[in-house]
């Protein structure tokens, strides 16, 4: 699906490892998606258990699959499609182990290099957290957190960062070089404006308007970093959603963990004061054996 693999077998100096991500693989890649999607679609209830229980289920390896299409860079189309394939298999399997792991899939698409593809995790990721969100347990809520959510949110933030300080974008989102690109280019088109107002007679009436009506359009329209910073608006709304939807079930769970946190305070802290009056009372009765 779009990476280097090893194909199982065969000797020989390259050890057997195979490069997929040639274009000669594009017809192959969209064959065994094909393939992937009837499994999905129509035999998902049909998939059998592995007998060896130390393998990984059938279901992980088909999720496995739909995130490996995902990543591959053969077709876009295939990605987004294998994206939300994901949530398919955890809606019709919405055992804690399968939502768990289509989560963290979900959560590794997100940073895709590909705004696109990314964007459309990041969508499906908070998508399927609101629709399931009803049958998770305090523990997959604490997992969901501090795991999934905050950390697609540090990893999107934090590629987005990388890239403003290596281009030198500020704060209103324009680069130094950028700026002083778009001033020449304003004093570029003032200067061919007032130039166009000079009559000349080497220059027809059709030039001079050309040239009087000349627009520049910025280069950083549509820079990565924008696009970055689009994922994290969406990753943004994503929260939104989930607090919106499920903040009474959130806060009670942080309510019962720092409850935990409060008592096991209290109890190493009242058997260390159990000690030490043990102690003082074994000195107590030590002094009194001296004096008598």
């Amino acid at each position: 699906s779009g990476c280097t693999t090893n194909a199982g077998g065969g000797g020989g100096d390259d050890g057997g490892w195979i490069d997929r991500s040639d274009s000669e693989w594009g017809t192959c890649c969209t064959l065994a998606f094909r393939c992937l999607k009837l499994i999905v679609d129509d035999f998902l209830d049909e998939l059998p258990e592995p007998q060896d229980a130390s393998l990984k289920t059938t279901c992980t390896a088909l999720l496995d699959c739909c995130a490996s299409f995902g990543s591959s860079k053969h077709d876009v189309n295939i990605s987004l499609t294998a994206t939300g394939m994901l949530w398919t298999v955890a809606d019709q399997d919405p055992l804690p182990s399968t939502v768990d792991y289509v989560l963290s899939r979900l959560a590794s698409l997100s940073s895709d290099n590909r705004p696109e593809v990314r964007n459309c995790s990041v969508n499906t990721l908070f998508s399927c957290i609101v629709g399931l969100g009803p049958s998770f347990s305090p523990d997959q809520w604490r997992i969901c957190l501090s795991q999934t959510i905050f950390g697609v949110l540090d990893q999107i933030a934090s590629r987005g960062l990388g890239l403003n300080v290596g281009t030198g974008i500020g704060v209103g989102g324009v680069s130094e070089n950028n700026s002083q690109i778009s001033s020449s280019s304003r004093a570029e088109t003032t200067t061919t404006s007032e130039s166009s107002n000079i009559p000349s007679s080497s220059s027809t009436t059709t030039n001079t308007t050309t040239e009087r009506y000349k627009v520049s359009v910025h280069h950083s329209r549509d820079s990565s970093s924008k696009q970055w910073a689009t994922t994290q608006v969406l990753t943004l709304r994503g929260i939104e959603r989930v607090l919106r939807q499920y903040f009474g079930k959130l806060v009670q769970t942080i309510l019962v963990d720092a409850e935990l946190e409060c008592g096991d305070d209290s109890n190493v802290d009242g058997d260390d004061a159990v000690a030490t009056q043990e102690d003082q009372h074994d000195n107590t009765e030590q002094q009194q054996q001296q004096q008598q």
